[in-house]
């Protein structure tokens, strides 16, 4: 856990430099600040976007956008495959839970929950794979292959010609279940060759918690970016104030983040090849990378003019722009996010923005039946299950089923002890030479206890593999490839297993004044 993050759930008071709202926020006075901004929201685009809802929680909240006195509470993420990994749903629902709380306590204002598409990020390897347990409980990577320019934004990507047999390879390697034959119908009707990265990712998470209320919103729709253009126009005449807002609030941080580059605008534009390049300062001027050319402020102003569909924010501006286009109450983060979003409390201001408040996302262990009957079996508690396993697992037979040899051990080399200083005594008035004999015989009987220790450990768990494969199992649950498994596992692998209704254990268990990793029991 990061500092800032940290000190963030602690409510720190020293905190108040990069931070707009503390955790425990004054909501009518956040919300009255939002909606007091001298700015039209883009909510209309945001309505088009939403208009052909599914389900009645969506259709209600679409009727609070239409309403003057509406909020948002946002989350996002890259468009991961097959909804992955995990904590994508975790960030979500947490977005759904918070405005449902301040729907019920704070009557003056509507509150909606949204799901920021990021698809104009493109590093494609972070999100064209989806990992699952299989039959044999080995961990299997689902991985869609690349083609066409590297650079491209996700968003802007097309599902390739063998999707088919990509989910065919995930069907076979899930173990079936009562829930398999309509997932799998489903996702057939989702991921079809040639379809959109973006419309594919949306209609997954649509069918997940469109019920819970869920809206969405893509930035990079043309429709977007066109009346979008006053903000990215500032943030290049305005580029010097916008480094010099990100470094010095950067430089109160010690480790940031996200480290301040001088020689970025903190912008993107997508190049003819499709590929998104990052805009660099070169004096007053500027340049697209991988051009030879530097560009004026007139000039460059003009090109984004010409064609705003390709501009885009960096990690850094897209806070920024979000709280500019969208009335937005408060954003659902995860501890790396928050830590960078610490950066950015001047450049807000700079902007005549209004920071939002930040909400912890919901962080969680599943705890799968099985799982949780070999943690009962062992009378382990879950939070006790480290992230190194090896350790966890020898320490788990001495403190168990060799509680006697442990004992007779320290008992043994207590004795020892004692006889080791009566026999130097011995040796000493005897003749002082023999001190050195005594201590190398004591030294060698000490060595010899721990090898007979040893070696009876190593025995024993041998004859308890099984033992030892169901402690694995309990680890690898929890762990997969050594990392939480909420960064690892995708939503279809619970999906498969559980249909629907895991959904709704994860929204039962989020409590928004824990910000605890919690152990939810499936």
């Amino acid at each position: 856990m990061n500092e800032i993050f940290s000190r963030y759930l602690q409510s720190n008071r020293t905190l108040t430099e990069y931070f707009a709202h503390p955790l425990k926020a004054d909501w009518n006075a956040l919300s009255e600040e939002v909606m007091g901004q001298r700015r039209t929201f883009l909510t209309s685009e945001l309505i088009r976007q939403n208009g052909e809802v599914q389900f009645e929680r969506q259709k209600q909240h679409l009727a609070f956008l239409k309403q003057e006195n509406t909020l948002l509470v946002v989350s996002g993420q890259q468009l991961g495959f097959l909804v992955s990994p995990l904590y994508v749903v975790f960030k979500a629902l947490t977005a759904v839970a918070l405005s449902a709380r301040l729907n019920e306590d704070n009557r003056a204002f509507n509150y909606v929950p949204v799901f920021w598409l990021e698809g104009e990020d493109h590093d494609f390897d972070e999100v064209n794979h989806a990992y699952v347990f299989d039959r044999q409980n080995e961990l299997k990577k689902i991985e869609v292959q690349a083609s066409g320019e590297r650079r491209t934004p996700v968003g802007r990507r097309s599902l390739p010609r063998n999707i088919k047999e990509v989910l065919s390879t995930l069907k076979a390697s899930l173990q079936p279940s009562e829930f398999s034959g309509a997932l799998f119908d489903l996702l057939a009707s989702i991921y079809r060759p040639g379809e959109n990265w973006l419309r594919c990712f949306k209609e997954h998470l649509q069918e997940l918690l469109g019920p819970f209320g869920l809206l969405f919103f893509d930035p990079g729709a043309r429709e977007v970016k066109e009346q979008s253009l006053p903000f990215f126009k500032r943030v290049l005449s305005e580029n010097d104030a916008l480094l010099q807002a990100l470094r010095v609030q950067t430089a109160q941080i010690g480790r940031p983040q996200v480290p301040i580059q001088l020689e970025r605008a903190y912008l993107f534009f997508r190049d003819r090849q499709d590929a998104r390049q990052p805009i660099l300062r070169e004096g007053p001027n500027f340049r697209v990378y991988g051009e030879q050319s530097t560009l004026t402020l007139t000039q460059l102003l003009g090109r984004l003019s010409e064609s705003p569909d390709r501009i885009s924010a960096s990690v850094l501006t897209r806070p920024l722009w979000q709280s500019w286009m969208l009335p937005v109450a408060s954003y659902v983060a995860g501890p790396a996010e928050i830590a960078y979003w610490a950066q950015l409390k001047r450049a807000f201001k700079q902007f005549d923005i209004s920071m939002p408040h930040l909400q912890p996302r919901f962080s969680a262990t599943l705890i799968e039946p099985r799982i949780g009957r070999l943690l009962k079996k062992f009378d382990l508690r879950a939070e006790d299950v480290p992230q190194e396993a090896g350790s966890w697992i020898k320490a788990f037979f001495k403190q168990n089923d060799l509680k006697e040899m442990e004992k007779e051990t320290a008992r043994l080399k207590a004795q020892i002890a004692q006889s080791l200083e009566l026999y130097r005594k011995l040796g000493k008035n005897i003749d002082p030479t023999l001190e050195s004999v005594v201590e190398k015989t004591f030294s060698g009987i000490e060595n010899n206890l721990q090898k007979m220790n040893d070696r009876l450990l190593r025995a024993f768990r041998q004859k308890n593999q099984k033992t030892v494969e169901q402690l694995t199992a309990i680890h690898h649950s929890f762990y997969p490839a050594g990392k939480p498994q909420e960064r690892i596992l995708s939503s279809v692998y619970f999906h498969n297993k559980f249909g629907l209704r895991w959904l709704k254990t994860i929204f039962d268990s989020i409590d928004l004044d824990d910000h605890s990793h919690k152990y939810v029991a499936l």
